[in-house]
């Protein structure tokens, strides 16, 4: 597989997701920002999934995550962060279409997403007619 550079619609869709992360410390949020924008990716599996390809360690989910539409389907986007020494560092970036089906196309816009915290709609549009949180 191929690295490459972030497209501009996937740094900013992951620029939201990180700044409705921003309960998170801020040494850990300063680090998992840090080096995005020179950071190459691989893109692998259906959906899309951003592999920032960071050592293996003990790794955890973001809290809060992102529910789009795509063709009446939901789409989970979220990101796993790796624990690298000391610094926290983005790991992966994944919108999935969660009947497995790739994406015909993925959010762009912000206003469209539902904002989910521990299985708790925060924020955002509201999309429970098509994801149940709870």
């Amino acid at each position: 597989m191929s690295k490459r550079r972030m497209r501009e619609r996937e740094r900013r869709l992951l620029g939201y997701l990180l700044d409705v992360n921003s309960n998170l410390p801020s040494r850990v949020m300063s680090s998992l920002k840090d080096g995005l924008d020179d950071s190459l990716v691989q893109e692998f599996g259906s959906g899309l999934t951003l592999s920032f390809s960071r050592g293996r360690g003990e790794s955890s989910r973001l809290p809060v995550e992102l529910v789009a539409v795509d063709e009446g389907v939901p789409v989970l986007i979220y990101a796993i962060a790796v624990l690298e020494g000391e610094k926290w560092r983005l790991d992966e970036f994944v919108v999935d279409r969660l009947d497995g089906e790739d994406l015909s196309d993925y959010a762009v816009e912000l206003a469209n997403l539902m904002i989910v915290e521990n299985g708790v709609m925060k924020d955002g549009a509201d999309l429970r007619g098509v994801y149940v949180v709870g």
